[in-house]
């Protein structure tokens, strides 16, 4: 085995050269075209021409088949080069023993090669099968994982260590889901590394933890909501509580709020946000309308602004849960469910079902193919108003009488009152009131033609009150009538009683 700098280029004419050593190394310095200077050592060869030396050492060493072989030891250092010479000597001694194989040795010496050289490597080819955001993300999940559990090679790697980060990280309020990132990314990798015979290091035990353990999210109320936002401003970031405002005020998702342009907003007559089809999780563009209160907050947000980023960032989920804190809000629930970025998605749904809003509508502003979707998934039923529909269930029910008694309706006998009800398709069932719009299903004109209709079949002493209620309950919401017209036909029906 011998270690040595090998002799290159001679050096250049009209170069100076200094007293050579008793290795006979010298060094030479010139100036070339540009007149930019060189400093190289320098060594006669055998014809006595002075050669330029390279800058590192090589080792020439016998190879496993027994032959010589020249390898660039990289080093500029004798003494660290000579080791490293002795090192491949010793591999290539034992595969020439059969004691080990070729792949063997080039396994253990990548083993012990930095941890994050290999996912440097494994990121360089993963970007030829996946895109920029995927590969982005699994850089930082394999360098969360080396920088928390301490990984410097990849003998370093324990699966019994990583299910125990992947319980104590989910304990603390990160998704399964989430966590079974983690656990996939260094999967993937250390298969890619043995694939690619970086190691025979067979990554076994790692345990994802079960989707069913997740906590589902909930939505903010109105209270939270506004300390939310409040965290956010006493926290000296006003663009981050506008960003909380557009989640709740517009449901749109965290990528779709980053991709928004000062130029997308419609903050005249009628508000909206144009979203661009590239940056919607459909592939669709749409028009969304914003309410007037976020409309007038955003245009005092924007300034003069036209054009550029609406927001520089969206706010890290760290950031998230520091403001959360700063509110008083449980971020964690095990009864009512987690808080995160997306919960503002699902506020904006839910404050939409609470204040009455149609549910079509809301699926549509939601922008979700399926109806189930929005009622189900997206809906915080914790929040729904369940005691007033009791309650107005209750009043509906003590206004008809069905409360306690089956009222006896008398008919004329022309009829009119049984025609309508065969018209409509109503069934006498016991308790039941054949002029209540919800029973009826009827439009507006309908409702109030088969109310002058029942008017005149109906008992006075019994129906007089029924036909109030009915009216004073339903008018305006079922047939869309103003105050002035509902009265009128009131007074039109009442009279009709009288008589």
């Amino acid at each position: 085995m011998r270690v040595y700098r090998r002799q290159t280029n001679p050096v250049p004419d009209g170069a100076s050269i200094s007293k050579p050593t008793r290795a006979g190394i010298a060094s030479a310095s010139w100036r070339d075209k540009s007149r930019r200077l060189h400093y190289h050592d320098c060594q006669r060869d055998k014809e006595g021409v002075w050669r330029i030396l390279s800058p590192c050492y090589y080792a020439r060493i016998r190879s496993e088949t027994g032959t010589y072989t020249l390898l660039a030891t990289g080093l500029d250092d004798l003494e660290s080069a000579t080791n490293w010479a002795i090192e491949r000597q010793k591999e290539h001694d034992l595969v020439r023993a059969g004691l080990q194989t070729k792949q063997g040795i080039v396994s253990h010496r990548s083993n012990q090669a930095p941890y994050l050289d290999h996912v440097r490597a494994y990121l360089d080819d993963l970007k030829l099968r996946a895109g920029a955001d995927h590969v982005k993300a699994v850089e930082y999940r394999l360098n969360r994982l080396a920088k928390e559990l301490g990984y410097k090679r990849l003998t370093d790697i324990d699966p019994i260590q990583i299910n125990a980060w992947a319980a104590k990280t989910a304990a603390a309020g990160e998704s399964n889901r989430s966590v079974n990132c983690y656990l996939i990314a260094m999967s993937a990798m250390m298969r890619w590394a043995g694939a690619a015979g970086r190691t025979t290091i067979v990554l076994k035990g790692l345990r994802k933890l079960p989707d069913k353990a997740t906590r589902p999210r909930r939505a903010l109320t109105p209270d939270e909501f506004e300390r939310l936002v409040g965290a956010a401003i006493k926290r000296k970031a006003p663009a981050r509580a506008m960003v909380y405002r557009v989640a709740a005020g517009t449901g749109l998702r965290k990528e779709e709020i980053a991709q928004l342009t000062v130029d997308q907003l419609v903050l005249d007559g009628a508000p909206a946000i144009r979203l661009r089809a590239e940056h919607t999780k459909n592939g669709k563009a749409d028009i969304l309308p914003i309410s007037a209160d976020l409309a007038a907050r955003l245009a005092g947000f924007i300034g003069d602004r036209k054009e550029g980023k609406l927001f520089e960032r969206v706010p890290r989920p760290l950031t998230l849960h520091k403001d959360l804190k700063a509110a008083g809000i449980k971020r964690v629930d095990p009864k009512a469910g987690n808080v995160d970025f997306h919960s503002l998605r699902k506020t904006y749904v839910t404050w939409l079902i609470i204040a009455g809003v149609n549910p079509r509508t809301i699926q549509a502003l939601a922008r979700h193919a399926d109806i189930r979707m929005t009622m189900g998934a997206y809906t915080d039923v914790s929040q729904l108003p369940t005691r007033a529909g009791v309650d107005m269930l209750g009043n509906f029910l003590t206004s008809y009488g069905t409360s306690t008694s089956t009222p006896t309706r008398k008919t004329n006998q022309s009829g009119d009152l049984a025609k309508v009800e065969r018209k409509h398709g109503v069934q006498e069932a016991g308790g039941s009131n054949p002029l209540a719009p919800t029973t009826l299903g009827l439009t507006g004109s309908e409702l109030t033609e088969s109310l002058k209709k029942g008017a005149g079949s109906a008992d006075p002493p019994s129906n007089r009150s029924l036909l109030h209620d009915s009216l004073t309950t339903y008018g305006t919401t079922t047939s869309g009538m103003s105050k002035a017209e509902l009265l009128k036909l009131m007074a039109e029906i009442l009279h009709a009683l009288d008589e």
